[in-house]
């Protein structure tokens, strides 16, 4: 989001402030099944939720345009499951503790990308309203974790685990209006209605060549998204 823009004019410059990831929460909840009647084997199903918290970014220009917008993001996904337990008896002092790695792969069906703010310039107020739905995206993880029965049947779970996801094929509106955002040639992105994009400039700036006829735009916005979780669950074993 650093390289965020509002102009795909090559003779504006920007620059952008915004606040970092520092907060991404999810929640889910997964069922498991036993196979091998060995009770160390488990395939399972896992549907849940990464939440961004609301985004503050801020755009300076040099035509003296400012412009403040908040993002929010949800990513809703389901993924299939493997894991195994193995138990701690080598570890005297987690006798009672089972260890757990596994993996899962699956899909993010409708990813939501939220922008609202204003553009505000010398001659110029623009409110921005932006809502992104992403139609293509898949999910992967690792994990490795302790857990331990508190009654015959509940389990605590705690652990580690990497989450990767790819989020493609972006669209929706923007300003009530169709569109989408798009990567520029210098690898800023910029969201543009449709008419925007169909009348983009066809002008970019080679550092070599200086000002030279090509499309500012390049393609579609798809990226990923990764994260490495801490997670606590209480789990139900029947």
């Amino acid at each position: 989001m650093r390289k965020f823009r509002t102009s795909v004019a090559p003779n504006v410059l920007n620059t952008v402030q915004t606040d970092d990831f520092s907060d991404f929460h999810s929640v889910e909840a997964f069922v498991r099944l036993g196979i091998f009647d060995d009770e160390t084997s488990y395939f399972g199903i896992t549907i849940g939720q990464f939440v961004v918290p609301e985004q503050q970014l801020t755009e300076f220009r040099s035509d003296l345009a400012l412009t403040n917008l908040s993002f929010t993001f949800d990513i809703p996904y389901f993924m299939f499951t493997y894991h195994y337990i193995g138990e701690m008896d080598f570890f005297r002092p987690l006798r009672r503790w089972q260890w757990e790695g596994g993996f899962g792969f699956g899909l993010v069906p409708t990813a939501r990308w939220r922008g609202e703010g204003q553009l505000l310039s010398p001659n110029q107020f623009l409110p921005y309203n932006i809502n992104q739905i992403s139609n293509q995206g898949t999910i992967a993880r690792l994990e490795l974790g302790l857990r331990r029965y508190i009654t015959e049947s509940i389990f605590l779970r705690t652990g580690l685990r990497a989450t990767y996801t790819y989020l493609g094929q972006w669209n929706g509106t923007i300003n009530g209006g169709d569109g989408e955002f798009w990567y520029l040639r210098d690898g800023s992105i910029t969201p543009l209605s449709s008419v925007n994009t169909f009348v983009a400039p066809q002008t970019v700036f080679e550092p070599n060549l200086g000002l030279v006829q090509a499309s500012v735009l390049k393609n579609p916005v798809e990226f990923p998204a990764g994260v490495v979780e801490w997670q606590f669950s209480v789990g139900y074993h029947f």
